[in-house]
């Protein structure tokens, strides 16, 4: 669990309104949900979904999340999603090597009271049925697409900070 982001990291959740957007799918999510249980989707299902949205997944069934979006860019990072999908809510973790040393691995809970420390705590979206899921895997995977594209367009422009030390604005 990180308690800080390097200069790119923040640059890139910065660049995409990361924090704005994960608020609006967050409420827009529990909005939109039921207040009913909805029969439990299988890894399978889910992992169906997120094939029909374009991108492939491996499940992790000890850790039970599905890993989605490896992407090896060549300024050294590698850069994935985990999606874990709880009976009715949806958990979305930003992992980030960077020369094969772990730059961050946090839920976008945490990477948005990083981002905004005084933000109240954002629940993570809720989904009441598998259409509902659908549209906030889709929206949670284009904000993924747009951190790589922003990382990648940064990682030649800013030198990461080392692990151990806290970054300052």
């Amino acid at each position: 669990m990180s308690t800080y982001f390097n200069p790119e990291i923040r640059l890139a959740l910065e660049k995409i309104n990361f924090a704005d957007r994960y608020v609006a799918l967050s409420k827009d999510a529990w909005s939109n949900s039921e207040d009913f249980p909805l029969d439990k989707l299988s890894p399978g299902d889910i992992s169906q979904i997120i094939n029909q949205l374009g991108y492939s997944a491996t499940y992790n069934k000890k850790e039970q999340f599905h890993k989605v979006g490896l992407i090896e860019h060549e300024s050294g990072y590698i850069i994935y999603l985990n999606i874990a999908v709880h009976q009715t809510r949806v958990e979305f973790i930003l992992v980030a090597y960077f020369k094969g040393e772990l730059v961050l691995g946090d839920p976008w809970g945490l990477c948005l009271k990083l981002l905004k420390p005084y933000e109240n705590k954002v629940p993570p979206p809720r989904y009441s049925d598998k259409e509902n899921l659908t549209c906030i895997l889709s929206d949670g995977l284009k904000l993924y697409d747009d951190f790589v594209d922003a990382i990648t367009a940064t990682a030649n422009t800013v030198t990461p900070a080392p692990n151990n030390l806290p970054y300052t604005q």
